[in-house]
């Protein structure tokens, strides 16, 4: 009996000094404020951003290309660019007339919006990227234009497409 007892003491006293350790390393350790990992894959807020951007005009294009093959193969026109992330969008518009989006898709910067334009056979979409030098985009003046061309229901040659 002294044994069992002896050995329940021990398993406590083991338990309290493990339970110890930790609270102490998570409360009270010199270097709280710095990370206890730093992934060196993390990408910044700016990266995850043009991604999203990135993202969202794939999503919109696929939904262009399907509107346009409901429609004879031909995608919306718009002469100039056009806001689509807008409610009052013409696009928006006809692609919610289908049900093809409920909502427009808005840029990750308020002050920041998609663009499409369309001769009718020919459309483009795009968006400012953040990251200049991430040589996914072109520069137009202070801009970073990410875009995606297409023709009808054909990809047109446009390095970045796919964002590479």
């Amino acid at each position: 009996m002294d044994t069992k007892k002896t050995a329940i003491i021990i398993l406590i006293i083991l338990i309290l000094i493990i339970g110890g350790y930790f609270i102490w390393n998570n409360y009270f350790s010199l270097s709280s404020d710095v990370p206890a990992t730093t992934p060196e894959n993390q990408i910044s807020q700016e990266d995850a951003r043009d991604n999203q951007r990135m993202r969202d005009l794939l999503y919109l294009s696929e939904m262009i290309d399907i509107y346009a093959e409901v429609h004879n193969g031909q995608p919306m026109v718009a002469s100039d660019w056009e806001k689509i992330s807008d409610e009052e969008s013409n696009v928006f518009k006809m692609l919610k007339a289908d049900n093809y989006l409920e909502k427009p898709l808005k840029d990750p910067s308020p002050d920041k919006y998609y663009g499409y334009r369309s001769d009718g056979s020919v459309y483009e979409l795009s968006a400012a990227l953040e990251n200049k030098a991430s040589g996914k985009c072109e520069i137009s003046g202070d801009l970073c234009l990410y875009k995606i061309q297409k023709e009808g229901l054909t990809y047109a040659e446009d390095e970045y497409f796919y964002g590479e």
